[in-house]
């Protein structure tokens, strides 16, 4: 009778402090690029950079530096290849919620790796069960919709299916009376417009207007709160008048709102929208108050003069008609 051997050998140890370095700078990456005392420049390319950088080095610590099998590399790579290529086919399109596949899919994936590498290292099956886990991460990014990019560089992340913001939002109608009778100045807005963008002396800046600055034992007070469309405008005020730009829907707007309590006034709206990864929808510009006229530049260069009090367009904004 012949005695056959079986062999309960463990795999081959593996070299597993590479995989952590790197998984430690690909994290490290992400930290960086939302911290805000460091410039949009750097943020912007550790952001980006570092995830494929990192996931190049743990492609050269796979093949040549972790003492994987050949059939095991193999395999890994074969699902390095196929998990997140059905994750983007299955994302939904627009290059904020793709970006995310680079940005956060590749740190995730790795990490998963290198985790299930460690906990099952002398298992015939960590391979198997660094796919797993794999898998879970690429199946995530399916789920869910990012909608831009804040200004420290957070993903506006939701599910898939959540609605969006500008949906549920009312389609801006100027009242029937845009008379500038009932608009009074608030108290506290006394002799202090702003015009343009950045304020009168164009350094953000205003001098004397808050009369106590301990918000620890006086903290400010909510007056009113209302929901806009997305854009990166920011506000000029003139007498009573809140004036900016934002996006709702395919429409552009530029919108009037009282101070006093945030009613909308007017608003006009052109056929435009702009839209990109970094910073979403919406208008970038702000009005422009001068002379009974509100000036606004849109994002795809459209240059309006509205006036102030009914937010009608006035067609010859420099005079020149009859001269």
């Amino acid at each position: 009778m012949n005695n056959v051997s079986v062999s309960t050998e463990s795999p081959t140890s593996l070299r597993l402090w590479p995989a952590w370095l790197i998984c430690a700078v690909m994290l490290l990456c992400i930290g960086l690029s939302v911290t805000p005392s460091i410039a949009n420049g750097p943020r912007f390319m550790l952001m980006l950079g570092g995830p494929v950088l990192g996931g190049l080095l743990f492609s050269v610590w796979v093949l040549f530096g972790s003492r994987l099998s050949g059939r095991e590399k193999g395999l890994l790579a074969l699902a390095a290849v196929v998990l997140p290529g059905i994750s983007a086919l299955l994302t939904l399109p627009g290059m904020a919620t793709r970006s995310t596949l680079i940005i956060y899919g590749l740190p995730l994936a790795v990490v998963a790796v290198v985790v299930a590498l460690s906990f099952k290292a002398r298992s015939p099956q960590r391979v198997g069960w660094a796919t797993g886990l794999m898998a879970i991460v690429w199946s995530l990014f399916p789920a869910i919709r990012n909608d831009g990019f804040d200004g420290d560089y957070y993903p506006e992340l939701t599910w898939r299916l959540a609605p969006i913001h500008e949906q549920t939002l009312p389609e801006l109608q100027s009242p029937l009376d845009t008379t500038a009778s009932s608009i009074a100045s608030p108290d506290w807005a006394q002799g202090q417009n702003w015009l343009t963008f950045r304020g009168p002396q164009g350094n953000g800046s205003v001098d004397d207007l808050l009369s106590d600055r301990d918000w620890q034992s006086s903290p400010p007070k909510e007056l009113w709160r209302i929901d806009i469309g997305p854009g990166w405008s920011s506000f000029a005020y003139h007498e009573g008048r809140l004036l900016t730009q934002e996006q709702r829907g395919e429409m552009e707007h530029t919108s009037c709102y009282a101070a006093e309590d945030g009613r909308l006034l007017w608003s006009h709206g052109d056929p435009v929208r702009f839209e990109e990864v970094v910073s979403g929808a919406g208008p970038r510009g702000t009005p422009t108050v001068a002379s009974g006229r509100v000036y606004t530049m849109g994002s795809r260069a459209l240059l309006t003069c509205l006036d102030e009090e009914t937010g009608t367009v006035i067609k010859d904004p420099i005079g020149t008609k009859g001269a």
